[in-house]
């Protein structure tokens, strides 16, 4: 395979600098200097050296570029023991709280007509939504937004686990079109004093759900209830639709009610008139509210920058983001906590690097990046490494895995990612290198996942999954909508061409998914105690066709990435030839290889083939599966 160039990350060191000291009030100044002395050629990093203190919002402009590798500017804390912090948060003292009641019950109330508190938004599949909503903070810990069923106690492992409602009647999936939406959603009325109690709250009352598909969750708001035969029908706003259809069994919460208020770890916020609500109990002694978009800011065409062992939290939006194209931008050793969306954007650039952060609480993802150019192979030679990702897709549960990569040559190694409720990693491109990474505790609230996911391309070649653990990769909340499994990795839809090599799966529920795909390696792999070890099917011979076929979706992505021309000619020489060389059975997933992997099955019990692989191919395939130890102990 043409796996291309991958780079490891290297420790941070400065070896000589110009040094400017600045304090919370005295930045601003300091960067008006920086900016001055870069106006002249510079030989050495120029290292920004930030007290203990809190700092706001920074935006990080073009002319704070360093002017090359050895020429950077460096953000970092004077004191290891006690970092520079940069925040949006506004604190909220004792003082301002005071008692209110609210049917039959107190409260602790605080104003809020001086802060943005934002408002709350729907999305579709994987989308954020939670942007430009306050989240409330007690004692440096997220609280939950007030909600019925509540979330469960943090178990042995730090797992907080959804309750859900079902739905007991949904609409006829035949009328939901344009024209006609389907709208309404029936559960039963069991509990008529607490719906009731809803609808006295139907301006701000949202529902959360898995509506169709256990694996695809959003967010909506309702409009109206009515009560008929014993059922309630919740009205959805026409401006939020559900992400899919609706169906019986679909997992459902209510979200943002006073009345559910119940415990101290939750808030409320009346958004009318400005209130922040707490449960009677919590301790209001270190409340504050994220307040801000973003925390740091790097403009478009950054390059050369340091971000270095400082704290980075609070945030309605990203901590830390440059949604345009930066190189060379270092993120290095920083505790990133707190964020309404995700801890770091890169969305465009080149040698950039997120090395050695402490990242966790995210309402969704831990790290965005994506670098190089898949037409031209271009590698973006970026780095992820050696980061704790955890407690993400608080807000939007599914697609907003700890790290989102796309593009070419990106390396994303020796991280840990936990304690989240669907993907570890998920993306796509070329040549990229995923080793050395310990995924454990995900998928625990879907069906049908992965916590390495990636889906759906022919020419997303040169990738390798190497040396990796995945561990309790299990269901752990009931599901009822879809293929009822989830996956350590996941190869969906006839994806092709990954290098799944010398990974240890232990206590997964399917360690790997190979959904029809072509021209996989899956070797020199450990299971153990794995329902299924690994699944190699044939979708493409039935009901995932379509994509396969000539003028299909497989066929139009070879040919806008014009497979049939340099530089992919040598890198991937098979791809034009698919639809010649296997007899235009191009939906038959050929040439993969099982080869050399180590099922070990738990005390006791006697592993049998199906337990070790199950594969549901169609036709031969050419498929080899060679030197396979199956181990019985």
């Amino acid at each position: 395979m043409h796996l291309g160039k991958f780079v490891t990350a290297a420790t941070f060191a400065v070896s000589s600098s110009l040094e400017f000291d600045a304090t919370p009030q005295t930045l601003k100044s300091v960067l008006d200097n920086v900016r001055e002395v870069l106006k002249t050629e510079q030989s050495e990093d120029i290292l920004i050296k930030l007290s203990p203190g809190m700092f706001e919002p920074l935006t990080i402009t073009t002319d704070l570029s360093g002017q090359s590798s050895s020429s950077r500017v460096i953000f970092t804390s004077q004191d290891n023991e006690s970092k520079a912090e940069f925040n949006s948060a506004t604190p909220i003292p004792p003082s301002a709280f005071s008692l209110s009641s609210y049917k039959n019950r107190t409260f602790q109330t605080a104003d809020l007509s001086s802060t943005d508190v934002g408002s709350i938004s729907s999305g579709m599949l994987g989308a954020c939504g939670n942007v430009k909503h306050a989240d409330v903070f007690l004692n440096g810990e997220p609280l939950w937004l007030s909600r019925y069923p509540n979330v469960e106690p943090k178990n042995d492992k730090g797992l907080e686990l959804f309750n859900w409602m079902s739905l007991s009647k949904a609409c006829d999936p035949s009328i939901y079109n344009e024209s006609s939406p389907c709208f309404d959603i029936e559960v039963s009325s069991d509990d008529t004093p607490r719906l009731n109690a809803w609808e006295d709250e139907i301006d701000h009352l949202w529902l959360h759900g898995f509506w169709e598909f256990d694996w695809a969750d959003n967010k909506v708001k309702i409009d109206s209830l009515t009560h008929q035969s014993g059922n309630t029908t919740f009205h959805i706003n026409q401006d939020t639709p559900r992400v899919y259809s609706a169906r019986e069994q679909a997992r459902f919460l209510a979200l943002n009610l006073l009345v559910e208020l119940d415990t101290v770890n939750e808030f409320f916020i009346d958004r009318v008139n400005s209130k922040l609500y707490l449960h009677e109990d919590a301790d209001v002694s270190n409340v504050v509210i994220s307040n801000a978009d973003n925390v740091i800011e790097i403009e478009d065409g950054v390059q050369n920058v340091v971000i270095n062992n400082l704290v980075v939290r609070y945030s309605q939006g990203d901590l830390i983001t440059c949604t345009g194209s930066s190189n060379s931008v270092h993120i290095t050793n920083n505790i990133l906590k707190n964020a309404g969306a995700n801890a770091i954007t890169l969305a465009d650039g080149m040698k950039n690097m997120i090395h050695g952060n402490e990242i966790k609480s995210l309402g969704c993802r831990g790290i965005n990046i994506a670098g190089g150019n898949r037409t031209t192979l271009t590698p973006s030679e970026s780095v992820v490494s050696n980061n704790n990702i955890s407690d993400y897709a608080r807000w939007t549960r599914t697609y907003n895995p700890a790290v989102s990569f796309n593009g070419v040559g990106i390396s994303i190694i020796e991280n840990e990612f936990s304690l989240a409720p669907h993907q570890g990693i998920s993306g796509g491109g070329n040549n990229h290198n995923i080793s050395g990474n310990d995924f454990h505790d995900l998928c625990f609230e879907a069906s049908d996942s992965g916590a390495f996911y990636v889906g759906r391309s022919w020419s997303m070649r040169g990738n390798s999954l190497s040396n990796n653990t995945f561990t309790r990769i299990r269901a752990l909340e009931e599901t009822y909508l879809g293929y009822m499994t989830v996956m350590g990795v996941y190869l969906d839809d006839e994806m092709s061409g990954w290098e799944v090599i010398n990974n240890t799966f232990v206590d997964v529920q399917q360690a790997i998914l190979a959904g029809g795909g072509r021209d996989n390696e899956i070797s020199g792999n450990v299971f153990e105690n794995c329902d299924v070890s690994i699944n190699l099917d044939d979708r493409g011979l039935n009901w995932d066709s379509a994509n396969c076929v000539k003028g299909g979706t497989f066929d139009l992505d070879l040919q806008q990435m014009k497979v049939d021309q340099e530089p992919w000619v040598s890198a991937y020489p098979d791809l034009q030839h698919i639809f010649e060389d296997d007899a235009n059975k191009p939906c038959t997933p050929f040439h993969n290889k099982i080869v050399n992997n180590v099922y070990k099955c738990g005390e006791g019990e006697e592993m049998d083939d199906d337990t070790a692989w199950q594969l549901f191919v169609g036709e031969e395939g050419d498929n080899v599966e060679l030197n396979n130890l199956v181990i019985g102990y």
